[in-house]
């Protein structure tokens, strides 16, 4: 394509009725979500934030947490800090990009695997809106699983693609999908399954004999390195997240069912109500969609089908086989095994989106369903899916507790600092913050001065807390213990009163 030519095949390609559904999807996506910029840190967001003042990059970023691998959440996390520090809305401007991108890579996946600018619409839509998401899109901590939603999509979409092509798949292609999928896999536990299954997904798709033994050996390379990896770090941490089978196979049938009837009901149907006759009704009606898709489909239908359901499959399969019996034993006023709780929710409903969308294209070619009718389903969804919205009241917690009080320690110490003449020492009494954590995962107003203080007042400021001597034991010399102090041998009472120990001298009045 010569260059006089581009600019007007990118005009007509931006006025294309692809892109304007596309667009169309991406606006609802990106617009139901624009609220989480609003949103605060949220418990395991202030461990992460109070463990990386307090220890060193390469101390921690490797280190994983309840059997999950954190390479790339945890890099993302501290780089964002070096950018933004305590301040939440970047947090959150990249989590809701990363989301954009997701919604993108979603439609395109859907409209390689049906040709239908519609149904990759409707199919992206119902995905991208589903109130579930908020426990991925609304809690820091979990942008990894929208990060390794982001490269999952990417190599499905480039997978689809290359089904659509006879030719032999060139080891650059592979490699880049092993990439992709080894940095899902590091930035949280839900990208080790799709990672586990590429060579499988790969073959549906692409069949064996377009695969060179080169790919093939880079394909199974990559979960053998990864079991291994993992089978190491276990090894190293102690981690035993196991379930029986019978605990891990009652989870994986009320995490398909939960995530099937919330990417078709959307927000007709409350999450909070599950499990309910409702939502087992909409799972299997959803299933004989799929059933009758499959039926009805194209070999290439079917295969594609087989594949992304593989993935979810495993990705949930994942979560049961890790974590059902810790919800039997020990959280059993979760109903069903938190099947529910809604961080277990992102990546895989958006692989059962595909699914449905294949299995509806392959229905509606049978029933030979054309424009208008086809514009008309589409719009009627839409404008239902809409009046479901308005009508749920449905709001996104921003953890305004947390945001309360972790606002309300930092203007007590920028207080303390301009009550406390300049040639003293600040000195406050440390206090707990509830809603952020406690010892040994956060040390109250100590931490939120060492997070959010990251340019020192012209002065020492001093934290005397009980607890200093055994932070300073668990911990070392580090930006938290030098701010620790223990109280004098006296007790608090010993401590003289003047205007800039309020704090202290109240407690020593109490004692």
């Amino acid at each position: 394509m010569s260059a006089e030519r581009h600019p007007r095949w990118a005009w007509r390609s931006l006025r294309s009725p692809v892109t304007g559904y596309a667009l169309l999807a991406e606006v609802l996506g990106v617009g139901v979500y624009l609220p989480i910029l609003g949103n605060y840190f949220h418990t395991e967001d202030f461990d992460v934030l109070h463990i990386i003042t307090t220890r060193g990059f390469f101390d921690w970023v490797f280190t994983p947490s309840a059997g999950h691998l954190l390479l790339g959440r945890n890099v993302l996390f501290a780089l964002t800090y070096a950018v933004a520090g305590g301040n939440p809305a970047p947090y959150f401007w990249s989590v809701l990009l990363t989301h954009a991108v997701n919604v993108a890579f979603l439609f395109a996946a859907i409209w390689t695997a049906t040709r239908s600018a519609r149904l990759a619409c409707a199919g992206t839509t119902a995905w991208a809106v589903t109130p579930v998401n908020e426990g991925t899109l609304g809690w820091y901590s979990y942008a990894g699983h929208a990060v390794a939603t982001m490269t999952l999509l990417t190599v499905v979409w480039r997978l689809l693609s290359r089904a659509r092509q006879p030719a032999p798949v060139p080891l650059r292609e592979a490699a880049l999908w092993v990439v992709l999928l080894f940095i899902g896999a590091q930035t949280l536990g839900h990208g080790l399954a799709p990672a586990l299954a590429l060579p499988v997904v790969a073959v549906l798709l692409l069949g064996w004999g377009r695969l060179s033994w080169g790919v093939r050996a880079m394909l199974v390379g990559l979960p053998a390195g990864l079991l291994l990896v993992y089978a190491l770090v276990s090894a190293q941490t102690g981690v035993r997240l196991v379930s029986t089978p019978y605990d891990a196979g009652s989870m994986l049938v009320h995490l398909l069912t939960v995530g099937v009837t919330t990417l078709v009901a959307g927000f007709a149907y409350p999450l909070a109500a599950y499990p309910s006759p409702g939502a087992y009704a909409v799972a299997l009606g959803a299933g004989a969609v799929l059933l009758l898709g499959f039926a009805l489909g194209s070999p290439a239908a079917r295969r594609t089908m087989l594949a992304v359901g593989l993935i979810a499959f495993a990705m949930y399969a994942a979560i049961a086989f890790g974590r059902a019996t810790l919800y039997r034993k020990f959280m059993s006023t979760m109903p069903v095994y938190g099947a529910s709780q809604s961080r277990y929710h992102y990546a895989a409903p958006a692989m059962l989106a595909i699914g449905v969308g294949v299995a509806l294209a392959q229905i509606g070619a049978r029933m030979r369903l054309r424009a208008p009718w086809s514009d008309v389903l589409l719009w009627t969804w839409l404008g239902g899916a809409a009046l479901f919205y308005l009508r749920s009241g449905w709001t996104i917690d921003h953890f305004d507790a947390e945001r309360r009080d972790a606002e309300a320690a930092i203007e007590g110490i920028h207080a303390a600092v301009a009550r406390t003449p300049a040639d003293q020492l600040v000195i406050l009494l440390n206090q707990p913050i509830p809603s952020a954590g406690r010892a040994p995962y956060f040390a109250g107003w100590a931490s939120i001065y060492s997070i959010y203080f990251r340019e020192r007042p012209d002065r020492p400021v001093y934290f005397i807390d009980r607890d200093a001597a055994w932070w300073y034991g668990k911990l070392g010399d580090t930006h938290l213990t030098r701010v620790l102090v223990p109280p004098p041998e006296g007790g608090l009472a010993e401590i003289a009163c003047p205007v800039h120990l309020p704090l202290a001298c109240m407690a020593a009045s109490i004692e």
